[in-house]
């Protein structure tokens, strides 16, 4: 067999489906060229950086990887439109090797095609200041988990897959909430190895590398009296400093609802089209009439307390302004009957145990890592950005929710190895 011939069959075992992975690429090569770069952020990391050395651009910073390729990219776009595409499509692809779902050409597809609402649509900060930091953090939070989801395959990683999983887990904690959730995973990972004695220290090694990552960040963004957090909660949020955990918890908790369920937005469309494609899939699925008729309820819902905050705003709109804090009961208690109405959906529509408690997981991991905002001052200005790990939440779980009738989540994952 000639080398060229030898590559050839390596990359067509290593990725099946090489050709569409590579046709998406070319098809996003092509359009970074044609993406307007000169607003939001992008305009005003442009116009800083080009009066600053990387050293000065750097001063102060808590995010010393992502601002370095801001500088880089604010100078050079060029750089940005070339390398974007590449950690793109490699997101896609590690999404599509994470994600238990029953894989097939036109399903990868779909998913890579969705892929692009949480990565290249909810830009509002500037696409070079959004991808660098949320996009390329998740795609080295799904590479450093490779060689974790291989061990609880009961399949020993490759070498190669173990090296990028500690070399990815650095930029990966540049997004503090991807960080978090990248944590937790690989915390609740080690436990998994370890009961079922499948060699749990690389995996713990990796979580104890996250969690020092965690707590530089958190150095790095509190030390001194001009810090980052100082910053942001005199300009944002004043009173921030001032509120317990219960109350920053319940702050997160309906700045998070009043993006899915009280906006027509990026957030909210994307919620309404999950509700909707839930509410579809349990009348093609034929389940009881009384399930079929409360999923219903969760998009109807949306649209109601939608065109309700329209004509009668009930929502908290700070935007860039000044916070404060206010405390909303009525709202709290409406907004909890509705995740769990589509949660309960979702979880109705699992067609195994094991599948069902993923889901459940997913779900609640994703909405978790929004409401984590609620110890934030830029609870209510960080924008629609902040909802990028809950739209890979609930693209995840319709991807999984689409399995054939008495597929479980082990045999999915088997027969998409065996293809693998």
């Amino acid at each position: 067999m000639t080398p060229k011939a030898s590559i050839r069959t390596a990359v067509r075992s290593a990725c099946p489906d090489f050709r569409l992975f590579l046709g998406f690429y070319l098809f996003l090569a092509l359009a970074h060229w044609l993406l307007p770069l000169g607003w939001g952020d992008d305009k005003v990391f442009q116009a800083v950086a080009a009066g600053k050395t990387l050293p000065e651009f750097l001063h102060g910073s808590a995010r010393l990887l992502s601002d370095a390729l801001t500088y880089l990219f604010s100078r050079w776009h060029f750089l940005w439109r070339l390398s974007n595409p590449l950690v793109l499509t490699a997101f896609g692809f590690l999404l599509s090797r994470t994600i238990p779902y029953e894989r097939t050409p036109k399903r990868t597809l779909a998913l890579l095609g969705l892929s692009l609402f949480p990565a290249m649509a909810a830009v509002d900060a500037g696409f070079i200041a959004t991808t660098l930091n949320y996009l390329w953090p998740a795609a080295c939070a799904l590479a450093a988990l490779l060689p974790l989801r291989c061990r609880l395959r009961g399949q020993r990683p490759p070498r190669w897959g173990s090296f990028l999983g500690v070399l990815a887990i650095p930029y990966a904690v540049q997004m503090q909430q991807g960080g978090a959730a990248l944590f937790c995973a690989l915390a609740a990972g080690s436990v998994c190895c370890l009961v079922r004695r499948r060699r749990p220290l690389f995996p713990a090694v990796q979580a104890l590398l996250c969690g020092a990552g965690l707590l530089y960040q958190y150095y790095a963004s509190t030390a001194g009296a001009h810090s980052r957090l100082a910053r942001e909660t005199a300009r944002y949020f004043p009173d921030f400093p001032a509120l317990g955990i219960p109350q920053k918890l319940e702050l997160g908790w309906y700045a998070t609802w009043q993006g899915l369920a009280a906006e027509f937005r990026f957030a909210g469309l994307a919620f309404l089209a999950f509700t909707v494609f839930l509410a579809v899939l349990a009348f093609r699925r034929k389940l009881a009439l009384p399930l079929r008729l409360a999923a219903l309820i969760p998009p109807a819902a949306a649209v109601t307390a939608g065109i309700w905050n329209l004509l009668r705003p009930f929502a908290v709109h700070y935007r860039m302004g000044k916070a404060a804090y206010t405390f909303h009961p009525v709202q709290d208690g409406l907004f909890l009957l509705l995740g769990i109405g589509a949660a309960g959906i979702a979880a109705a529509l699992a067609q195994s145990k094991p599948r069902r408690r993923e889901v459940l997981a997913i779900l609640a991991a994703g909405f978790g890592s929004r409401m984590i905002l609620g110890f934030s001052p830029t609870v209510w200005a960080s924008g629609y950005r902040t909802f990028f790990l809950l739209f890979l939440a609930m693209l995840a779980v319709s991807m999984m929710l689409l399995e054939t009738k008495g597929g479980s989540a082990h045999g999915l994952d088997e027969r998409a190895a065996g293809r693998d």
